[in-house]
């Protein structure tokens, strides 16, 4: 089975930093950071496009289905976080994207929706991505993937362009 295949977060570690931005640009008095954040947001089964969101928890929340994130920087020198639904490989979210790395070797796979924001280096803030790492992203996830079991292996094929969902 798929799941077979995956890894809990065990190295997961919960920063309180990473959370304290959320709970400022939450805060109504607080107008330092931006209202708005420019991310790239993939599905499973369609190409990644660009959204809009309001600077808030809840907005994070709804764009990934879930109250429950996770936040990841699995390419921590393009500064950006990948937020995730954190019970998605539990909760019947479908397989989206594998993540791998530079040799091509298979780190994870995520499941469910997830989205991409930017990260300031000097402060950890998130912050809209740029254009640079929008094409760099939206270049690396352009292709929809589908996972298959063949001989007790995991194969991750692309999906097909005419089985490709609008976003």
């Amino acid at each position: 089975m798929l799941k077979d295949y995956i890894k809990p977060y065990p190295d997961l570690v919960f920063d309180d930093d990473i959370f304290e931005p959320l709970r400022l640009s939450y805060a109504s008095e607080v107008t330092n950071f931006p209202k708005y954040l420019d991310a790239l947001a993939v599905s499973p089964y369609k190409h990644p496009h660009r959204i809009r969101l309001n600077n808030c928890l809840d907005a994070m929340r709804t764009a990934v289905e879930t109250s429950f994130l996770v936040f990841l920087s699995p390419f921590p020198e393009k500064s950006v976080i990948f937020v995730v639904n954190i019970f998605g490989r539990i909760d019947g979210s479908t397989a989206n994207r594998a993540l791998l790395n530079n040799d091509g070797h298979l780190l994870d796979i995520i499941f469910g929706d997830f989205f991409i924001l930017g990260e300031n280096p000097e402060t950890g803030d998130f912050c809209s991505l740029t254009d640079e790492q929008f094409e760099f992203f939206e270049k690396m996830f352009f292709t929809p993937q589908i996972f298959v079991e063949e001989n007790d292996q995991l194969l991750i094929k692309p999906l097909p362009e005419h089985l490709v969902s609008k976003p």
